[in-house]
């Protein structure tokens, strides 16, 4: 990951399309439109939202835009819904997407998890799974191929919380406000009833110990509230609008009739 500073309040990140930490050899990812199901290519279906999926290796370096930052972040007199792609960018090089796999829809990908199991020519047991154990996956191939979390991934915040501890900063959302798991300064787990529509609190943290409005991700949470589901800074619709042109999560299918089916506004999503 690289980073510059253009200003005082902007910030300039070239994210990593892998983490600084392992990741699965072999992934279940979205099949590409156009492909027909079969043995040789689809093995699983998402468990919620039937998602055909397929046995990918994960190859290549992948591709991630720059994503711009304005580190003196206000507060908006209403929040943003969160775009498609990337929302936030982690310590570990790479960013942080929505719960929902499909922009807008009722299934959110911790909870579509499945896994195929496999034994290679060589005879070498793989299980490929949609979501690993640090919470994230690759892009299918046709959409970057690069990593990403879709919730609090204990492989981030073991490279910086420590013990019983508080939770260090993890991260910085799109609208320039920073994440952090969801422990407080005395190593008390907050609530999720405890942040606002965008998993958002005010409180003290290591690093802003007089208090500072940031991003909480939950533990042992697969909603909506997974993740950040809106912003509650200002975010312009052209900041947007890169953002949400910089990767999807899933093969992107033909539209019709049905496309809509299953996806909820945002008023929706927040009553979750």
């Amino acid at each position: 990951m690289s980073i510059t500073f253009p200003s005082e309040c902007s910030m300039t990140v070239w994210p990593s399309s892998r983490p600084g930490h392992a990741v699965d050899a072999y992934y279940l990812t979205p099949i590409s439109s156009g492909k027909k199901q079969g043995a040789d290519i689809g093995t699983r279906l998402t468990k919620v939202s039937s998602i055909a999926l397929q046995v990918t290796p994960f190859q290549g370096q992948g591709a991630q835009a720059p994503m711009q930052f304005n580190i003196c972040p206000s507060k908006a007199s209403v929040p943003t819904a969160v775009n498609a792609g990337a929302i936030g960018v982690m310590i570990s090089g790479s960013v942080l997407f929505g719960a929902a796999e499909i922009e807008g829809h009722r299934a959110t990908t911790l909870k579509d998890n499945t896994s195929y199991s496999f034994k290679t020519r060589e005879g070498v047991a793989i299980t490929a799974s949609f979501i690993d154990r640090c919470n994230g996956h690759p892009t299918p191939t046709n959409a970057g191929n690069s990593y990403h979390y879709h919730g609090l991934s204990e492989c981030v915040t073991s490279a910086v919380d420590h013990g019983n501890g508080p939770s260090h900063l993890m991260g910085v959302a799109l609208d320039g406000f920073p994440i952090y798991g969801d422990k407080d300064m005395n190593g008390q787990t907050i609530a999720p009833h405890r942040l606002d529509a965008c998993n958002g609190i005010t409180s003290p943290t290591p690093e802003f110990p007089q208090g500072v409005y940031h991003y909480v991700l939950p533990s042992n949470v697969k909603e909506h509230n997974a993740s950040m589901r809106c912003y509650s800074g200002e975010i312009s619709r052209k900041e947007l609008a890169i953002a949400n042109s910089n990767g999807f999560c899933y093969a992107p299918q033909a539209a019709g009739p049905d496309a809509s089916n299953g996806k909820m506004a945002m008023g929706e999503i927040l009553k979750k």
